[in-house]
C-alpha cells in the first residue's frame, strides 16, 4: 500500500477520459522511473532523455499540466522530443 501512496496522487481530480491503474492487492508495481511533470525538480526533469535545462525550465513555467500531451501541445517540446519521453512522464 505504501508504494501505492507514493506514485498515485489521491487528490487529484479525475479528468473525463483519463486512464489510471489500480493494482491488485499484493501485485508488485514495476520500479520505473516515472518523472511527474507537475511536481519535479528540474533536476529530475532533466533526467529525461532529451531534456536539457532550458526544456525543463520551460516545463516549470507552463505548470500545472492536465495530460503529459500537454508538453507538446503547449509547444514546451516538439512531439517527436515527447514521443521520447512520453512513457517516462506522468502528470
Amino acid at each position: 500500500m505504501e508504494e501505492i501512496d507514493r506514485k498515485v496522487n489521491k487528490s487529484a481530480i479525475l479528468k473525463d477520459g483519463q486512464k489510471i491503474y489500480i493494482p491488485f492487492v499484493g501485485e508488485k508495481l514495476a520500479d520505473s522511473k516515472i518523472v511527474n511533470i507537475n511536481s519535479s525538480s528540474q533536476y529530475e526533469l532533466e533526467s529525461l532523455p532529451g531534456v536539457g535545462p532550458v526544456t525543463a525550465k520551460k516545463i516549470i513555467d507552463g505548470r500545472p499540466y492536465a495530460s503529459a500531451e500537454e508538453l507538446y501541445v503547449k509547444k514546451v517540446m516538439s512531439k517527436s522530443a515527447f514521443e521520447k519521453v512520453s512513457d517516462l512522464v506522468d502528470f
